[in-house]
């Protein structure tokens, strides 16, 4: 194909995958859109052919094909997922309802859109007083008490129950019972409890 140079502006505004970089960062292969004034090139817009971001926190992954991230220079940014995305979570092969708000996530981009997620997650448990739950079909939670302060967490379609580890249902729950919450990441994943009815 045919190549054309441009003479760059000092103070040009360049972009890569949305962040900012300086014109020896972008990489050969980037798919570039130049903003010209005249001749020279006053905005320079690159999507990596490739690239990996690591350690970046997942702030809220959508069905419709979208994640939000927080960490570095990412915080707030959103990225699209490929539909055949690969997904690996704490070295399994998992799925896209498998993401928790919280997870820690590598995340391979091809062209800006994004190939293959690699999540980690936190695993831990708190005690306290449930103060209230949501229950939606977009983003179900509970919200607790401990300690005077307050918390909420999601709660995704597969988290289990338990009152005196009997199997149970999220509406078992009085307010005011005093749980234990099994949390991966920001997704609670068991709720056990025990009843003073007797």
């Amino acid at each position: 194909g045919k190549t054309k140079s441009y003479s760059v502006y000092d103070d040009a505004e360049i972009t890569a995958d949305g962040a900012a970089v300086n014109i020896n960062q972008l990489t050969k292969g980037a798919y570039v859109t130049l903003e010209l004034a005249g001749d020279e090139v006053v905005k320079i817009t690159a999507i990596q052919e490739s690239k990996t971001i690591k350690n970046l926190t997942l702030a809220s992954i959508n069905l419709n094909g979208t994640l939000t991230v927080e960490g570095s220079n990412y915080d707030g940014q959103e990225f699209i997922y490929a539909d055949d995305v690969k997904i690996t979570k704490n070295g399994n092969y998992s799925d896209i309802a498998s993401l928790y708000r919280g997870d820690t996530v590598s995340l391979t981009l091809e062209y800006g859109i994004v190939k293959q997620i690699a999540a980690t997650s936190k695993v831990k448990t708190v005690t306290g007083i449930i103060k209230s739950y949501t229950v939606s079909s977009t983003n179900p939670t509970i919200t607790i008490k401990k300690d005077g302060e307050e918390f909420t967490y999601d709660l995704p379609y597969d988290a289990e129950y338990t009152i005196n580890g009997e199997k149970a249902k999220l509406a078992d729950f009085d307010m005011g019972s005093t749980v234990t919450l099994t949390i991966e990441s920001d997704a609670v994943k068991k709720i056990a409890g025990q009843s003073t009815q007797g």
